[in-house]
């Protein structure tokens, strides 16, 4: 590693270190959010409704941004896709029979309103998320 001659260039290579370290923690977060969504889908099949995948193909992370000492992204799951609208099969039954993409999504983290599939996706990968922050940074500057 090259020595720093002034505090303006030790800010600068801790800075560009901490942006490495925070990249890798962001495509393991990426990672972890496809892996967990993923293993939802092995929670069984449904029978009063189609999937439509939307939620295995939505985990996204935005760009490293920040200022100064910060650096930071954000991971979620995108929910501006979808299908949205009635079902007349759970209506007809009394059940709800309207989801958004985000009530769905809900539902299925909860495991709730007959949405089928292995529930806590998004706890798990806020925990995993958790790990890999430790982990990298650990490895970064230790």
């Amino acid at each position: 590693m090259p020595t720093a001659t002034s505090m303006a260039q030790l800010t600068k290579m801790l800075q560009d270190h901490m942006k490495k370290a925070m990249r890798e923690v962001q495509s393991r977060a990426e990672a972890d959010m496809f892996e967990e969504v993923g293993k939802y889908y092995s929670g069984g099949t449904p029978v009063l409704y189609q999937r439509t995948g939307t939620l295995g193909s939505s985990p996204r992370t935005t760009n490293l941004g920040g200022g100064g000492n910060v650096v930071s992204f954000d991971a979620y799951l995108d929910t501006s896709g979808g299908h949205e609208g009635e079902n007349a099969r759970l209506r007809a039954m009394g059940f709800k029979s309207y989801f958004s993409t985000l009530q769905a999504f809900t539902a299925a983290e909860h495991g709730t309103d007959h949405v089928k599939g292995t529930p806590g996706f998004w706890a798990r990968s806020e925990q995993k998320f958790r790990r890999d922050l430790d982990s990298v940074m650990g490895a970064y500057f230790s």
